[in-house]
Formats: C-alpha cells, structure tokens, sequence
C-alpha cells in the first residue's frame, strides 16, 4: 500500500513548525508568535496529523526535508516530485572518503542543531522547576537572627513543593517532595502545645500542590506524582475522621498553581500542565460540584501565591522557567460575576519571587521566601491601602522556596507559621513570625 502523501500545511503551522525543529518549547513558541500554549497545542495536533507524525522529532526532520530549516553554510533542500530517476551508475558508485567524511559531520552537525537546544530546555526547565535536584554535599543555606522570628518545633519530614492550609487552630501539612522522593505523609502543627502529630497519609502522593478548607474538609487538587506526570485527581481529607475520599477531578492536569479559597469556593490560579505554563484560572463550588474556567493570568506562570484581603485575591510572584515574577496582581471575583474585567495591577515587589508562600494578615500582605535565581536577604510586606511594599527580616537568606505559610491567632498575636521549603537542602524548619501584637491592659478600679 503506497503511503499517505502529507496534506499541505498553511503558513501560520509552518512557522510553527519551522519553530520546534530549533528545538523551541511550546511556550517560546507562544510568546515568540504571541499566541497562546494552548492555541500552539492545537496548531501542532493538526500538523501531526496532516504529515501523520507522532512526535516533535519526526515533525522537525519533515522542516529539515522541505528545507525550512537553514544552517549556517548550509542549506538541506527538500525532495520534489521532479528530481531525475538515479541511474544505475549513481545508484551503486560509493562516495568518495572526503564527500562522505563531510557528508558524516554535516549530518551530526544536523541533528546536534535540531535537538540538543531541545534536550537541554527540556532538563533546564522541566527537571528543576517541577523536582529538586538533590546536591552532593547536602548543606541547608545560611541562616540569621531575623527580628520577630522564633523557631518553633521542627517538622518531623523534611520536605517542599506541600500542600500547607491552617484549620481549627492548627496547620495541616500535606504531601509534597522529601530526600525519599514524593510523598503523600500528611502531619498536623499544633502552636499552641508547640508539637506534631502524624495522621493518615495522602492516598496519592504529589507534589506541587496547594490546599484550602472547604466546608470543613481540606481539598488537595492536582499535582505532580511519582514519575514526573501532572495529575487532574482531587482529594479530600476530612479532618474530623482523618480520612480521605475522592474529589470532583480537574477539568486539566496542574500542579505548581496558586490557590486560595474566597467565600466558600476555591479559585486556583496558573501553574504547569506536564508541557507549559499555564494562565487558566479555575473556580470549584462545593455547593454545584463544579469547575468553571474564569478569566486568565495577564501571561503563563506556576509558582505563584494567592490570598485574601477583604473582597480582593491577590496572586502574588511566580517562575516561568526564565524569571522571577515581582508582579502583584489583584482579581476581584464580583466583577468577574458582572462580566467586567475582574483583573488590576497593584505595586510590584522589589525583588522576583518564585515559590513564596503569601499571608494574609489584616490589611496587609507577607511575602516569605523565593530565591530561584539569586539570593534574597529579606522579605516583603504589602500595604494594600497604600498599595506599597516595604521589606521585612528572614531567618533564610539566599534561597527560601516552595515553603508553606499559615496564620494562626494566639493570645499573645497575630502569628505566621513558615513551615519546611528548600534552602540547598529540604528544611524542616518551622519558624514563627509575630505580625500583630496584643497587649492587655488592666483596668484601673477607683
């Protein structure tokens, strides 16, 4: 049977095309022809199917074929319908040594080119960003007497990239990545007895992940699993009988997203779906049982941190792979609600942060750690009246990412708990930051 002649490709699949064969990830490929990941999917789904391909590779030696691609020095020109029959002669005389010794390293030359900008994208985005890389010598970074920390009990499993939300007066910790690999150990931070207690574990380990309260249960949405792949499985703890149960799935595989939950419902911001980063926002109504897609990102991030003040969530940071993020955004769901424009821009932090934890503590906001790219020496606080950051000390310097946070209120204050995270190693750090003080005054009888 005589193969299928590929059907022609229009121009917008060709420039695509002609972009993946330099080994671009489809998120460059978005940015450069300012589209979208998921409109890039789609243009690479029917370019498959129009040169009945199945990978990335096949496509780009098809771009190499048709001569789409150039070299310096050297261009590979495409098969036509009209080139000559090959005579016998040409069909059966060798080469001579020094054509087919140039012939050899054109060739390597090629496929050097094509692929190996691919592969090391590949490992320099995918890899460390979505799994730590365990060094050598395992040496937690530098630490320093910061003002209103206190270091409280430490986290029985050293770990990151959890799942942390505070409940009744105590923070649950979830899941996440640990020097054994992905776990699903769920342990329970009471502040008030200072001490941990470990309960049922995450029937599916994750990492990557966030979590809220909803109606008394904690929600576990995505992540990623063991191997490396994103998951759309939600599950529920409930706290009361220290079991799980299935949750209604993503509508789309995410992990690395920011979350929050805002007047009963849960709003999960961007993240990386196992090929880009993603600008989606979601909404869950336990009451509907229900996922609706709400308008997205300004642009394409995971590693992000949401919170509430008031009637606002707040989406804080992020990583895309090539920066930090100082962008503070603020999403206002009524206005979503009223068909307008539900997004503004606030003030920017001073200094990109990728894998912070965000408090919320009243009118202002607490950005705690990041450091993917260069060393960070403070912290920032958000005064969102006066829509201005202004720093405030750490107890980690250098790097402090993918940590939890959680606020508690004691009589003594108002506490946020920064909990585990990784400084060249995996902490089980657990460090306490006063933001409210409470002083009682006695009264005076006469």
């Amino acid at each position: 049977m005589e193969a299928r002649q590929p059907e022609a490709l229009s121009e917008r699949e060709i420039e695509i095309l002609q972009s993946v064969a330099t080994g671009a990830t489809n998120h460059q490929i978005a940015r450069d022809l300012v589209i979208s990941p998921n409109t890039v999917k789609v243009h690479l789904r029917n370019i498959f199917a129009k040169l009945d391909v199945e990978s990335r590779t096949e496509a780009a030696l098809y771009a190499v074929r048709q001569g789409w691609v150039e070299m310096e020095g050297m261009t590979v020109r495409g098969e036509t319908a009209e080139e000559e029959a090959p005579t016998e002669e040409s069909t059966f005389a060798p080469l001579p040594l020094s054509k087919r010794v140039v012939l050899a390293v054109a060739t390597l030359t090629l496929l050097l080119l094509v692929f190996l900008p691919q592969m090391r994208r590949s490992l320099d985005t995918t890899l460390p960003l979505m799994a730590d890389q365990l060094p050598d010598v395992r040496v937690p970074g530098p630490r320093q007497v910061a003002k209103s920390w206190t270091t409280k009990a430490q986290m029985p499993t050293p770990r990151a990239r959890f799942a942390q939300v505070e409940y009744d007066g105590r923070i649950f910790v979830i899941a996440g990545a640990a020097a054994s690999g992905v776990t699903g150990e769920l342990e329970i931070y009471d502040p008030a007895t200072d001490s941990w207690q470990r309960m049922a574990s995450k029937p599916a380990p994750v990492s990557n992940v966030g979590a809220v309260v909803l109606n008394g249960n904690i929600y576990v949405p995505g992540g990623c699993d063991a191997t490396g792949s994103v998951t759309t499985t939600v599950e529920v703890y409930s706290p009361l009988t220290d079991s799980w149960e299935a949750g209604v799935p993503l509508p789309s595989p995410l992990c690395a997203y920011a979350l929050t939950e805002y007047k009963g419902d849960m709003y999960l911001f961007g993240g990386w779906d196992g090929e880009d980063f993603v600008d989606v926002t979601y909404r869950y109504e336990p009451a509907s049982r229900e996922w609706s897609l709400l308008s997205p990102l300004s642009s394409p991030r995971a590693f992000a941190a949401s919170a509430v003040i008031d009637d606002t969530i707040y989406v804080v940071g992020g990583y895309d792979g090539e920066k930090e993020y100082t962008t503070c955004l603020s999403y206002h769901p009524e206005e979503e609600e009223a068909n307008q424009s539900p997004w503004t821009t606030c003030a920017s932090m001073s200094r990109g942060r990728g894998g912070l934890a965000l408090a919320s503590v009243g009118s202002s906001l607490y950005a705690i750690g990041g450091g993917w790219q260069g060393e960070l020496t403070f912290n920032e606080r958000y005064d969102a009246e006066n829509d201005r950051w202004s720093s405030f000390g750490t107890p980690f310097i250098t790097q402090w990412r993918t940590l939890g946070a959680s606020v508690v209120d004691k009589p003594e204050g108002t506490m946020i708990y920064a909990i585990g995270g990784w400084s060249g190693d995996y902490l089980s750090a657990n460090e306490q930051y006063q933001a409210l003080f409470r002083v009682h005054i006695p009264s005076v009888r006469e």
